[in-house]
């Protein structure tokens, strides 16, 4: 009896140890009390992106096909890595709303994360489609020559749920804590290589 209640034990440690928990986390970027922070541009830093916005490269988008921008979540731990979360989301296309998202709520689950834990996220931004070809992520935008792609500083925050207690914290938690940020083009691998060649020359020239 007393090795079976060991065990009995043992296995109830174990399963504590590695279970997962739940955080939430609000992907609406914006900030009511703030409409002028916390905003995506496009590469000149005055025209806020929207879920119809369309750059030079990029093909008109019919009404009600996909958003041209589209932003995802990427969280993790502070100081390790980010992974994503939820779903790509398309841009607000609603007056007054230009350059947020104004996403669902996502609930996580996670080995390492939980309601209350203290994290860091990025805000990954893309465009969505480029001369009629499909994006579906941010690495996908990061190497197709015309797609736009942008990101935010890399933001803390306190991750949202119910933290146990007696009695038990509900925490909220948004993700609008990051700066304003531009999206810019990725380039053509001829004009990378100029660029490369370019900077080159320019050193050896100094060195001269």
């Amino acid at each position: 009896m007393k090795i079976k209640s060991v065990i009995t034990g043992f296995c109830l440690i174990a399963a504590t140890l590695t279970a997962k928990a739940n955080y939430d986390i609000g992907f609406q970027t914006y900030d009511l009390n703030d409409l002028n922070s916390h905003v995506v541009f496009a590469p000149d830093g005055v025209t806020r992106i929207t879920g119809n916005t369309i750059l030079s490269s990029q093909p008109a988008i019919p009404t009600g096909d996909a958003s041209q921008f589209v932003g995802r979540l990427f969280v993790g731990p502070v100081g390790g890595s980010l992974g994503a979360i939820g779903t790509s989301t398309p841009f607000s296309q609603q007056s007054g709303a230009e350059g947020f998202v104004d996403g669902t709520t996502f609930t996580v689950t996670d080995a390492s994360l939980n309601a209350g834990s203290q994290a860091e996220y990025r805000f990954r931004v893309w465009s969505s489609m480029v001369n009629g070809v499909s994006i579906s992520s941010f690495a996908q935008a990061s190497t197709t020559p015309g797609a736009y792609i942008g990101e935010s500083a890399l933001t803390a925050i306190t991750l949202g749920g119910t933290v146990p207690g007696s009695p038990p914290t509900l925490v909220t938690a948004t993700a609008n804590l990051h700066p304003s940020f531009q999206v810019a083009l990725v380039p053509e691998p001829s004009v990378l290589a100029l660029g490369l060649l370019g900077g080159a020359a320019l050193l050896f020239r100094r060195r001269k």
